[in-house]
């Protein structure tokens, strides 16, 4: 990580995504990689915002860029709050821009609009710290996570022994979060074209920096989302499956269930969820029946719930495989 000051960059971001090197010295990128990579930042960025603050899905919020001589900067202005209040960078419809402008007035829970972004752009800094610490941003099988009752981070180790130790809320995110998330901003990336996510924290620059070395852990390709996932899970039949739980929301009464890498939403046949919270990050092994009914009423669902009758604690969380990959 380097730090800089804003005056000596000149720039007045909440945060950024930017890429330097000598293939973009005059600050020009190829049409379709600047495509990709804000495309990129904006599917990344609406993935992370939601967590943050779930009134914000959905809305059609824009990404101001910026080109500078020496770099190519997408940049989230200072103001973004005042940007969506406005209906600026937001959807041209009525509903869209009404509920825009309310949130952007009022916080909810104490996260306003502008801290959600904030939030979101630290979120994807410490989502590639992890992935370089762990040299793996999909094989996400680790041993030995350190974590005391009451702590807010967890002490991820990697294959030398050394530990990161990451902020509770941003290892939740890890658990849970896509593959793919970072794959098109660092598909750019090439020997001299390195990728740099920056975030405005009180005055100073902080920015984190993958490198082609480190390109290969988050760019992959992905598997066909329209195909139906687990096709061997039927609907109506009888389970028992092992995977760790990954989140429990309180709203949907329902929990997160990684299962072979992939989360699956599932809820409890009776009661309410939050009996669940002792099972959070634990290698679990869950008792239930499949779902794939539609909201059409249809059972051919691609993604399967479970209905789950039981859940069972396997190990406790400093010996817990908890991403089985």
């Amino acid at each position: 990580m380097t730090t800089e000051t804003v005056e000596k960059t000149g720039l007045s971001y909440l945060g950024f995504l930017k890429y330097d090197g000598k293939q973009v010295d005059e600050g020009y990128l190829d049409a379709r990689l600047s495509a990709r990579a804000l495309n990129g930042f904006d599917y990344a960025l609406r993935y992370l915002v939601p967590k943050q603050k779930p009134e914000l899905a959905g809305i059609d919020f824009e990404i101001p860029v910026r080109i500078q001589r020496g770099s190519w900067i997408a940049g989230l202005p200072q103001t973004i709050d005042q940007w969506i209040a406005t209906g600026a960078g937001v959807a041209a419809t009525a509903y869209l821009a009404t509920a825009a402008t309310t949130l952007a007035k009022n916080d909810f829970k104490g996260v306003s609009v502008r801290k959600a972004f904030e939030r979101s752009i630290e979120a994807m800094q410490w989502l590639i710290r992890i992935g370089i610490h762990l040299g793996s941003f999909k094989e996400r099988k680790i041993t030995g996570v350190k974590w005391e009752k009451g702590s807010s981070e967890f002490g991820l180790p990697n294959e030398r022994g050394d530990y990161l130790y990451v902020p509770r809320e941003f290892f939740e995110i890890f658990v849970e979060c896509p593959n793919k998330l970072l794959s098109d901003i660092t598909g750019v990336v090439e020997k001299k074209r390195e990728l740099k996510i920056g975030r405005n924290n009180k005055g100073q620059i902080e920015e984190v920096i993958i490198t082609h070395r480190e390109k290969h852990i988050f760019n992959f390709d992905e598997p066909n989302e329209n195909e139906i996932l687990f096709p061997d899970l039927e609907h109506g039949q009888r389970v028992e499956l092992e995977g760790v739980v990954t989140r429990e929301n309180g709203m949907t009464n329902s929990i997160g269930f990684k299962y072979e890498d992939h989360i699956l939403q599932c809820h409890p046949r009776k009661g309410g969820v939050k009996r669940y919270k002792e099972h959070l990050f634990l290698s679990c092994k869950m008792f239930g029946t499949v779902t794939r009914e539609t909201t059409d009423g249809t059972f051919d669902e691609l993604r399967p719930r479970i209905i789950f009758d039981d859940l069972v604690i396997l190990n406790d969380v400093e010996e817990a495989d908890l991403f089985k990959s």
